[in-house]
């Protein structure tokens, strides 16, 4: 999964690109991140957070999920302006 993730993170050029195996809910099982060179691994708490404010989305037509910072925001802690998934 490691493998996977930092290919498509380097493919997308992302700053950060996470994939989770898990029950929703719930923290993850498995977790692998991607980070450009430029950004420090997030800590696993920053991970669930950010997994719950994703849960809570709305799907788009597609089923996209798409999570843009307000106050108190994980986002912001790990310097992203907008998470995808």
């Amino acid at each position: 999964m490691n493998t996977a993730v930092s290919e498509i993170g380097m493919h997308l050029r992302a700053t950060r690109a996470l994939a989770v195996i898990g029950t929703p809910g719930r923290p993850p099982e498995l977790a692998a991140e991607f980070c450009a060179s430029s950004v420090k691994p997030a800590p696993g708490a920053q991970v669930v957070l950010l997994l719950a404010q994703m849960e809570k989305a709305e799907p788009d037509e597609l089923g996209g999920l798409v999570v843009e910072p307000s106050s108190g925001s994980v986002l912001k802690e790990m310097g992203l302006a907008t998470a995808m998934a």
